[in-house]
C-alpha cells in the first residue's frame, strides 16, 4: 500500500534543509578564509616549484579555504604576477580538487546529532567573545552546525519516498550512471555546489532511493558541474583566467571519460571496503576519483600546459584599448586579506606605469614636439583609469568586515593610491604644460642645462622605481634608503638652482622666460621625490614596528 505523502511538507523540508547547508558551508568558508586566508597566497607562491608540491598546496589550500574557486583565482594570480608558472598553477588547480573532497568526507561521518550543539557553541564564541581568531573559530562551528543541520532537515524530509511506489519504480528506471552523471552535473551548475550534490546523493541512497552506481555518477557529474562556476567567471576575463577555467574543465572532463566505465568496479570495491555505510561508500569513492585522476595526469602537466597555450595563446593589448585591472576580481572579496593583496598587486602596476610615464615626460619636456607629449598623456591616462578601478575596490572591500590588521592594510593602500595618483597629476598639470609652454614659447634650452636638469630627473626617477619595487617586493630596507637619499636630492636641486641662476645673468634672449621654466621644473622634480618617499613611508610604516618606524622626511 503506497503511503500518503504532504508533498509541501517534503518540498519545505528539502529546500529548507539545502538553504540551511548552502548557507552553513558558506559561513564555513567565510570564517575558514579569515582565519588562514591572509597569508595562504605567499604560502602557495613558495610551494609551487614541483608539480607534486603544487598540488599539495591545492589540495590543503581548498581544504582550509572550502573553495575550489577561491584556489583557481589565487592560482590566476600568482601566475599574472609571474609568482608561478602556468603549468605550476595546473598542479594547483588538480590539487583543488583532492581538497573539495574534505566536506564530503565530513558529511559522510552523519553527525547530524551534534548540530545544534555545534550551532550552540559557535555562536557562544562568535558573538560573545571580543578576540577576532576565537570569534572566526566560533562562526566556523556555527557553519558546520548549519552545514549538519540542513542535512538533518533534508533526510528527515525526504523518508517518506522509501514507501512512495511511485518514486521507487520511478528511480528504478532511472538507475543508470549515466543520467546520474547528467543529474549530477545540471543540479551541481544550478546549485553551485558539489559538495551539496554529492550530500544529497547520499542522503538519497541512504533512503533507498538511488543505488551506489548512480550515486557515483552524480558524484562524477558534480565535478564537472562544479566547473561551470569558473567558465562562466572567466567569459570576457584576461587570458589566464580562460587558461585556468579551460584546464579545470579539461582536467574534469578526462577524469570522468576515464573512469565512468570503470563505476560498477569502484561500487564494488568501496562497498567491500566500507560495507553497511554507503555514505562513506560515496565519499570515499569521490576521493579516490579526484586523487586517481591526479595521479595519472600529473606527469602531463608540461604537455596540458604547451596544448592550452597553443589553443589559448596570448592577446596583444592595443594602447588604445580600455584599460582592464588584472587582480581585482569580485570573487576574492569576501576574503578581504587576498583581496588586498590582489588591490596591492595591481597598484604595483599602477606605480610601474606613472613611473614609466614619469621617466617618459622630462625628456620631452625638455626637448620633444607637443605631439610626443601627447603621447606620454595618454600613458598618464591609463594611470589615471587603473587607479579609479583599484580605489573602487579598496572601496568595496572597506565595506567588509575587517579585522585590525586588515584595516591597516586597507589605509595604507589607499595612501599608496594616493601618492601615485600625485604622481599622475605631476605629469599631466604640472611637466606637460611646461613643455607645451616651451614649445608655445619657441625657447631651446641648452645641452649644458639639460644635461644638469636630467640629472637630477634620473635621480629622482630613480627613487620613484625603487619605490614601487619596494612596494611590489614588501621591502622595508630599499624604502628606508629612498628616505635617506634626501641630502642627496637636495644637493643635486641646489646645483641645479645654481646653474640656472648663472645662465639668468648671462646676456641671452628669452633668458626671464627659460629662467621660469626651468626653476619650475626643478620645482616639479622635488615633488616627484616627495611622492616616491610617501610611497616608501608605507612600506616601512608596515614592515617595522611603530616605534621604529622613521619621522616624516
Amino acid at each position: 500500500m503506497t503511503e500518503s505523502i504532504s508533498w509541501f511538507e517534503l518540498a519545505s523540508g528539502f529546500l529548507g534543509g539545502i538553504a540551511l547547508f548552502l548557507m552553513g558551508i558558506d559561513g564555513l568558508t567565510t570564517a575558514l578564509r579569515r582565519l588562514a586566508g591572509s597569508r595562504m597566497q605567499s604560502f602557495i607562491a613558495k610551494v609551487t616549484e614541483r608539480p607534486w608540491k603544487a598540488v599539495l598546496a591545492g589540495a590543503g589550500a581548498t581544504a582550509l579555504l572550502q573553495s575550489s574557486s577561491l584556489t583557481s583565482v589565487m592560482a590566476i594570480s600568482l601566475v599574472s604576477a609571474g609568482l608561478m608558472t602556468f603549468a605550476q598553477s595546473i598542479g594547483l588547480i588538480m590539487g583543488a580538487n583532492i581538497g573539495s573532497t574534505f566536506t564530503v568526507q565530513l558529511i559522510a561521518f552523519r553527525i547530524e546529532d551534534y548540530a545544534l550543539v555545534l550551532v550552540a557553541l559557535g555562536f557562544g564564541l562568535s558573538f560573545l567573545s571580543t578576540v577576532e581568531r576565537t570569534r572566526q573559530t566560533g562562526a566556523m562551528l556555527l557553519g558546520l552546525g548549519f552545514l549538519f543541520l540542513g542535512l538533518g532537515l533534508m533526510s528527515e524530509a525526504m523518508k517518506p519516498l522509501r514507501g512512495y511506489a511511485p518514486f521507487v519504480e520511478m528511480m528504478a528506471e532511472l538507475n543508470s550512471p549515466l543520467l546520474g552523471l547528467v543529474a549530477g552535473l545540471l543540479f551541481t551548475a544550478v546549485v553551485q555546489s558539489s559538495a551539496a550534490t554529492v550530500a544529497v546523493a547520499i542522503l538519497l541512497a541512504a533512503q533507498g532511493g538511488m543505488s551506489l552506481e548512480t550515486a557515483l555518477g552524480v558524484v562524477m557529474g558534480a565535478n564537472i558541474g562544479t566547473c561551470v562556476t569558473a567558465v562562466i567567471a572567466a567569459i570576457g576575463q584576461r587570458r589566464e583566467a580562460q587558461r585556468v577555467a579551460f584546464v579545470h574543465v579539461l582536467f574534469n572532463v578526462i577524469g570522468v571519460a576515464l573512469f565512468i566505465g570503470f563505476i560498477p568496479w569502484l561500487a564494488a570495491w568501496s562497498a567491500d571496503f566500507t560495507p553497511g555505510d554507503i555514505g562513506r561508500q560515496i565519499a570515499n569513492v569521490h576521493t579516490f576519483f579526484n586523487i586517481a585522476n591526479t595521479l595519472l595526469l600529473v606527469g602531463f602537466i608540461p604537455l596540458i600546459a604547451r596544448i592550452t597555450i597553443r589553443l589559448m595563446p596570448d592577446r596583444a593589448e592595443a594602447v588604445d584599448m580600455p584599460v582592464r585591472p588584472r587582480y581585482l576580481d569580485s570573487s576574492l572579496l569576501e576574503s578581504p586579506s587576498i583581496a588586498l593583496e590582489n588591490a596591492r598587486l595591481e597598484l604595483v602596476r599602477v606605480g610601474e606605469w606613472a613611473a614609466e610615464a614619469f621617466h617618459t615626460s622630462v625628456p620631452h619636456v625638455l626637448n620633444g614636439s607637443n605631439e610626443r607629449l601627447l603621447e606620454v598623456e595618454a600613458q598618464v591616462d591609463r594611470v589615471d583609469s587603473l587607479y579609479r578601478q583599484v580605489i573602487r575596490y579598496l572601496g568595496l572591500i572597506g565595506k567588509k568586515e575587517l579585522d585590525a590588521r586588515e584595516t591597516r592594510e586597507l589605509l595604507s593602500l589607499m595612501s599608496v593610491a594616493s601618492a601615485l595618483e600625485a604622481t599622475g597629476d605631476l605629469i599631466r598639470t604640472g611637466l606637460l604644460p611646461l613643455g607645451r609652454s616651451r614649445n608655445e614659447q619657441n625657447l631651446a634650452i641648452g645641452t649644458q642645462t639639460q644635461s644638469v636638469l636630467m640629472d637630477l630627473h634620473r635621480a629622482v626617477g630613480g627613487t620613484l622605481s625603487q619605490a614601487v619595487r619596494a612596494i611590489a617586493e614588501r621591502d622595508a630596507a630599499a624604502s628606508l634608503d629612498i628616505l635617506n637619499r634626501k641630502p642627496d636630492i637636495n644637493q643635486r636641486v641646489e646645483a641645479a638652482l645654481q646653474h640656472i641662476s648663472h645662465r639668468l645673468a648671462a646676456d641671452e634672449p628669452n633668458r626671464v622666460a627659460m629662467y621660469t621654466l626651468e626653476t619650475q621644473l626643478v620645482e616639479l622634480l622635488k615633488r616627484g621625490y616627495s611622492n616616491a618617499k610617501r610611497l616608501a613611508r608605507e612600506v616601512v610604516v608596515t614592515k617595522l614596528p611603530a616605534q621604529n618606524a622613521p619621522e616624516s622626511a
